[in-house]
């Protein structure tokens, strides 16, 4: 069940993910979404749906990776999914998401004019905090850069590597076509959930996307990548606080 690792300096073994772990894995990814979709529109408050509808998402990507895990893999989810955070990997989290952060306002105000952390899709209660805008401004970032990574750099990323490896072409190549492919799926889920963003969007997604590709494609982990975009979506929430309280005072 387990071979060479052939992308990237990480662990000595890597479980067998091929074709049909990426179909199997992003079909209920596209399932967590759906329903997703469906349930924040059931919803009456715009904060109550932003929590909510990310649920399925969550569980979606669980039952993804568990599944990947223990049927093609080790069984063991750090060791499979390179899991380990070392205190350079923080370092990088640290420089690597407020970097991303800035170019993102850059680019973003050059494409549409606008802060790439102005519309968050999260509807604050006049004359108070709620409990579920702190959840959305403090908890949703963090867990959301943890399972986003690892889905897309702890799974899809070896999974595309191996596979494209498996057609002939060189360990870099097959490094570069891993962090392509899982680019694109990254920036197609992030599209799907804010269809409002636009081009601008799918720029700065890419940038973050690409980015944390290659540090957890360098580090052979993807504590670096965790912590990029933990940092990243934690500069996002601050502009969302300081948007609150300018609206508020």
């Amino acid at each position: 069940m387990i071979r060479e690792n052939l992308t990237g300096p990480g662990s000595q073994t890597e479980p067998r993910w091929g074709e049909w772990v990426i179909a199997r894995s992003l079909i209920i990814l596209v399932v967590g979404v759906l329903v997703a979709m469906l349930a924040a529109s059931a919803m009456f408050s715009v904060a109550t749906a932003t929590l909510v509808s990310v649920l399925p998402i969550w569980a979606a990507i669980v039952i993804a990776v568990l599944w990947a895990v223990r049927k093609e893999g080790s069984g063991r989810l750090v060791r499979d999914l390179r899991l380990r955070v070392r205190p350079i990997d923080i370092v990088i989290g640290l420089l690597g998401g407020v970097a991303l952060a800035l170019i993102g306002v850059v680019l973003t105000a050059a494409i549409s004019g606008r802060s790439p952390f102005g519309g968050t899709g999260i509807e604050v209660v006049n004359g108070g905090r709620p409990l579920s805008y702190w959840m959305a401004a403090l908890a949703l970032p963090l867990v959301a850069a943890v399972f986003e990574e690892v889905f897309f750099r702890g799974l899809l990323q070896p999974a595309f590597s191996r596979v494209s490896s498996g057609l002939g072409v060189g360990r870099g190549v097959a490094a570069t076509l891993g962090i392509a492919l899982t680019t694109v799926c990254f920036v197609a889920f992030h599209l799907v959930l804010t269809p409002s963003g636009g081009a601008a969007t799918a720029v700065v997604l890419l940038i973050v996307s690409v980015a944390c590709g290659v540090v957890a494609q360098l580090r052979g982990t993807i504590g670096s990548a965790i912590a990029t975009h933990l940092v990243y979506n934690y500069v996002g929430s601050v502009s969302l606080l300081a948007r609150w309280d300018l609206m508020h005072v």
